[in-house]
């Protein structure tokens, strides 16, 4: 069984500390952060306020970071030159040089990625359909308010967060869009700060986005809404309509509409972060463990990752993608 430390004691960080506590799978044995309050009351487990202080023990096996997103790809590449394996919280990261990086990193090929949306039951259900998508609708609509971009420093910045609703936020439902549609060929965004004009990044999103497979999506996302709603996919196929919707499946066919399946309640953060992180880590384990099976890699990841920054470039501009996502 591997140990893991947790990096990053903050609202996800906790999260993965919590799972990893309760998991057969694996054992946590030490939790990293630099704010002494956040890791004063954990008892039975190694702290340690110096990340190098935490690669440097030797009974430290996985390292999930959870950290300011500025601080992921150095931590990441530390932790791989360290001979730790490497869990990495979203957004692998902020901009396409630390992306390439990244990559080119040895050990980057067993680097896991939190993208636990794929592990929604909603999100499984429709993959085993296998829709021949031709259209794909997407909308986030969430509330960020001064309050929460005053609570660090980092927020709100495109030095440290990398952008706003869209990297943050909305990356999950981006992934979703990919998973379903393929490759992008194409993307024409705008975005806009229409709420919060003490911060440096957008809270509002729109995009077209054309699929090398000839389906067009439409995405749609912001921070300025009043309430924290569940996210929308629509996906259109020849003979049906597929609604992911207040964490349910809907079929819709010539005005009849069925439910598929239904996400099982997050226990754990955000109730709209879904409950995918338990599956998703276990899968990772298990692969650290046989050398078998599938986890969310860095490969995985590359799409959604090379969209977001393509999206953040064009900003009104089409910017077109060429096949395996490299820019043209």
């Amino acid at each position: 069984m591997k140990n893991a430390c947790v990096v990053g004691y903050g609202n996800i960080g906790s999260v993965h500390a919590q799972l990893l506590e309760d998991a057969p799978y694996a054992r946590l044995v030490a939790v990293c952060d630099i704010d002494e309050a956040k890791t004063a009351a954990l008892c039975g487990k190694k702290v340690y306020n110096d990340y190098a202080d935490a690669l440097r023990d030797g009974e430290v096996d996985v390292v999930h970071i959870c950290t300011p997103h500025f601080l992921h790809v150095t931590m990441a590449l530390a932790a791989l030159e360290a001979g730790k394996k490497v869990v990495l919280e979203k957004p692998a990261a902020i901009d396409e040089a630390q992306w390439r990086q990244l990559r080119a990193a040895k050990g980057a090929k067993d680097v896991c990625c939190v993208l636990q949306n794929r592990y929604n039951p909603c999100v499984e259900k429709l993959l085993s359909i296998c829709p021949d998508v031709r259209s794909i609708f997407a909308a986030l609509t969430w509330k960020r308010d001064a309050e929460y971009y005053a609570s660090a420093p980092w927020r709100g910045k495109w030095a440290t967060e990398g952008g706003g609703v869209v990297i943050n936020q909305a990356v999950h439902l981006l992934d979703l869009m990919l998973l379903f549609g393929g490759e992008a060929a194409s993307v024409c965004a705008t975005i806009s700060n229409k709420s919060m004009p003490s911060i440096e990044v957008e809270d509002t999103c729109d995009a077209l986005i054309e699929f090398e497979s000839g389906a067009r999506g439409v995405f749609f996302a912001t921070n300025t809404y009043p309430t924290n709603s569940p996210m929308r996919l629509e996906i259109e196929t020849d003979d049906a309509l597929y609604r992911y919707s207040d964490g349910a499946l809907y079929r819709l066919c010539k005005g009849e509409a069925s439910v598929l399946a239904k996400d099982t309640a997050g226990v754990l953060g955000k109730p709209y972060w879904g409950s995918g992180h338990n599956k998703l880590f276990e899968d990772y384990y298990t692969y650290l463990e046989t050398g078998n099976g599938h986890f969310v890699s860095l490969e995985d990841a590359r799409r959604v990752t090379e969209l977001t920054h393509a999206l953040y470039k064009s900003a009104g501009e089409r910017i077109l993608l060429a096949p395996g996502g490299k820019r043209i």
